[in-house]
C-alpha cells in the first residue's frame, strides 16, 4: 500500500488541514508554529514504531482554545484526528483476492482513520460484501438448508408495515383494510 492522501484535524495547532495529496516526495513549507511538525506527529501516531507513542492524549494534543467545549462531549463523541487514504498495489490486490476471493475488490483505495478514543478504523473497505459472503457460504461446512438465505414470512402485519408509507387513498393500502 502507498499513502496517497492525509487529513489531520483537532491536533495541537491544526484545526483542519483538509485532505491533501502525498506523493513519493512531499515537502511541507510554512511559517514557524504553523503545524508542519504537528501534522507529521499526528500521522506517526497512526502507525508508530513503539506502542508507547501510539495514543492520542486529548489533554495534551487537543487544541487548547477549544478544549473546554470538547471535554464535555469527548467520551461520547471523540473527534477524528487523522484520516489517511492508501492505494493498493498489485501485491495487496492479489492478497485480497486470495483472502476474499477473485473479483471481490471494488476499488483500490482504503481509508484508515484514528480518533481521540485511539480506535483505528478501516472505513470504506472496497469489497463486494455479497460476493464475499456467498464465497464463505459456498466454502463452508454448512448443511444445505443452512446455506439458504433466511425467509421472512409474508403476513398481513408485514404487508401493512411495508405499505404504511403509502398515501391513505392508494389502491394497495385500501385493499389491506
Amino acid at each position: 500500500m502507498r499513502l496517497s492522501r492525509v487529513q489531520v484535524r483537532n491536533f495541537k495547532s491544526i484545526d483542519d488541514s483538509a485532505p491533501f495529496s502525498i506523493d513519493r516526495v512531499t515537502c511541507f513549507v510554512g511559517k514557524n508554529e504553523s503545524g508542519k511538525s504537528a501534522l507529521l506527529q499526528a500521522l506517526y501516531k497512526l502507525g508508530p514504531v513503539t506502542q508507547a507513542d501510539a495514543n492520542f492524549d486529548p489533554l495534551v494534543n487537543y487544541p487548547r482554545r477549544r478544549w473546554s467545549a470538547y471535554k464535555e462531549r469527548m467520551a461520547k463523541n471523540p473527534d477524528l484526528v487523522v484520516t489517511t487514504w492508501w492505494e493498493l498495489d498489485n501485491d495487496d490486490i492479489a492478497a485480497f483476492a486470495k483472502t476474499f476471493g477473485p473479483n471481490t475488490l471494488t476499488g483500490t483505495t482504503i481509508e484508515i482513520s484514528k480518533d481521540y478514543s485511539n480506535a483505528v478504523r478501516y472505513n470504506n473497505l472496497p469489497l463486494d460484501e455479497k460476493q464475499v459472503v456467498a464465497r464463505l457460504v459456498r466454502e463452508s461446512d454448512l448443511y444445505e438448508e443452512e446455506r439458504q438465505p433466511p425467509r421472512i414470512p409474508r403476513t398481513r402485519l408485514t404487508k401493512v408495515s411495508k405499505f404504511s408509507l403509502l398515501s391513505s387513498n392508494s389502491r394497495v393500502r385500501t385493499s389491506l383494510n
